[in-house]
C-alpha cells in the first residue's frame, strides 16, 4: 500500500509538507492510522511519537508466497511524530 502523510507547517511557516511512503503492509498501515487517531482523541502525549519497522511488499506482485517465507529483502522504518501530523491518507495502488 502506499501511505500520505501530511505536516502541519513548522513555527512561523505557511505551507504544509507532505511525505509518501510506498510498498507498506496492509498491517503496518493499520497501526499507522490506529496510533494516529488514538494520538487525535487523547489529551496526553503518551503516543507522541513511535518508530515502524516493515518488510517492504511487492506491489506488482502479490503472489511471492514461497519467497515471502525465506527472503529478508529491502526493510522500511519510518519514525512518526504524531504531534505535527495532520492526516493520513492510504491507498491500494493496485485497486
Amino acid at each position: 500500500m502506499r501511505v500520505k502523510i501530511i505536516y502541519a507547517p513548522p513555527q512561523g511557516g505557511d505551507n504544509f509538507y507532505e511525505q509518501s511512503l510506498y510498498h507498506v503492509p496492509t498491517e503496518t498501515v493499520r497501526e499507522i492510522v490506529s496510533d494516529f487517531e488514538a494520538s487525535q482523541k487523547s489529551d496526553t502525549q503518551a503516543l507522541a511519537c513511535k518508530t515502524y519497522e516493515y518488510a517492504l511488499t511487492q506491489e506488482e506482485n502479490g503472489d511471492t508466497e514461497e519467497s515471502d517465507a525465506t527472503d529478508t529483502g529491502p526493510q522500511g522504518i519510518v519514525a512518526l511524530d504524531f504531534r505535527e501530523i495532520v492526516s493520513i491518507e492510504a491507498f491500494d495502488p493496485a485497486a
